[in-house]
């Protein structure tokens, strides 16, 4: 049995697959832990899976961001957070799982994650293509100013 750490936040289309990664793991005899994801996963979540927040993401509420840019710029904000990240890695450190799933948005606690050596998954919740390709030339000028290159991690 391994033990695999979700995180993600609570931003509407990333909960529903984060609970169903999370769902089928547990079935599996796996231990699961949520970590970030918050009041839309508690009612869905079979039991045996711990839902855990992250203190760092209390400022981030997806419900209060207006129109498109005031969601772009709450995104880039969750996606760049250093305070996030060093939480995402001391939860990583203390915990010590066999595996990570992270939201591909939170860039810089997916780089946490990778600086740690445990194994790693970004969970891309729409078309990887579509972030790879489409979306990586302005996405990756953007977060490489704020010191999270996306195209690299």
């Amino acid at each position: 049995m391994a033990s695999i750490l979700i995180v993600g936040a609570d931003a509407g289309g990333n909960v529903p697959p984060a609970l169903a990664i999370a769902t089928e793991a547990s079935r599996r005899g796996h231990s699961v832990t949520l970590a970030g994801h918050g009041s839309r996963a508690a009612p869905a979540l079979p039991s045996g899976i711990e839902l855990l927040p992250l203190d760092s993401l209390a400022g981030h509420d997806m419900t209060r961001a207006i129109g498109r840019f005031g969601q772009m710029r709450a995104l880039g904000r969750m996606g760049t957070d250093r305070p996030l990240a060093r939480e995402v890695a001391a939860l990583i450190a203390r915990r010590q799982p066999d595996a990570v799933v992270i939201d591909c948005i939170m860039m810089s606690s997916l780089r946490a994650s990778l600086a740690s050596g445990v194994p790693t998954a970004a969970l891309f919740h729409t078309f990887g293509a579509f972030m790879l390709n489409a979306v990586r030339p302005p996405l990756n000028l953007v977060s490489a100013a704020l010191g999270v290159p996306a195209g690299r991690i």
